[in-house]
C-alpha cells in the first residue's frame, strides 16, 4: 500500500512524516566564489603593481588568492558530499593555472631580476630565462591539467 501511495509505512501507521535529512549547500557555489577570488587576486596584484610598483601590491593580491583557497576549503567541508567531486574538478581545472602564477613569477623575478617583486615575470636579458619561465609554467600546468583530466576519466570507468 505504501508503494502505491508513494509514502512510507511509518506515515501510514502513525500519520507523521519522517524527518527530512538536512542538506548542506552545493559545494559548486564555493568553488565558483573561490575561483572568482583567485582571478580577482591576480588582477588586483597586477593593477596595484602597475600603479605602485611595491611588494605590498603583490602581497595584497596573494592575500586575496589565499582567501579564495580558504573559501574553497570551507566549501569542501560544509558542502553537500554529492556535489564535492564536481566542484573539486571545476575548481582545479581553472585554479591550477592561476594559483602558481604569482609565486613562480616571484621566484623568477628574484632569481633573474634581482629582487623585483612584480606579480608577473619581468623580461630580463638574456631572454633565455624568460622563455624558460614560460616553458616551466605552461609545461607544468599543462601536465597537471592532463593529469587532472586523465585521473577523472580513470575514476569514471
Amino acid at each position: 500500500m505504501s508503494r502505491q501511495l508513494g509514502t512510507t509505512t511509518d506515515y501510514l501507521l502513525t500519520g507523521q512524516h519522517p524527518a527530512l535529512r538536512e542538506q548542506g549547500p552545493d559545494a559548486a557555489i564555493f568553488s565558483v566564489v573561490a575561483t572568482g577570488s583567485t582571478i580577482a587576486g591576480l588582477l588586483v596584484a597586477v593593477m596595484l603593481w602597475y600603479e605602485k610598483q611595491s611588494a605590498i601590491a603583490t602581497a595584497i593580491g596573494l592575500l586575496v588568492m589565499v582567501m579564495g583557497c580558504v573559501i574553497y576549503a570551507i566549501g569542501m567541508t560544509v558542502g553537500e558530499p554529492a556535489s564535492r567531486p564536481r566542484a573539486r574538478r571545476r575548481f582545479w581545472a581553472v585554479n591550477l593555472w592561476l594559483l602558481p602564477f604569482i609565486p613562480l613569477s616571484l621566484l623568477y623575478n628574484v632569481l633573474l631580476g634581482g629582487f623585483v617583486t612584480a606579480p608577473y615575470p619581468v623580461p630580463v636579458s638574456p631572454l633565455a630565462g624568460y622563455v624558460l619561465f614560460w616553458v616551466v609554467y605552461l609545461g607544468g600546468c599543462g601536465m597537471l591539467e592532463w593529469r587532472l583530466l586523465h585521473g577523472a576519466k580513470g575514476r569514471q570507468k
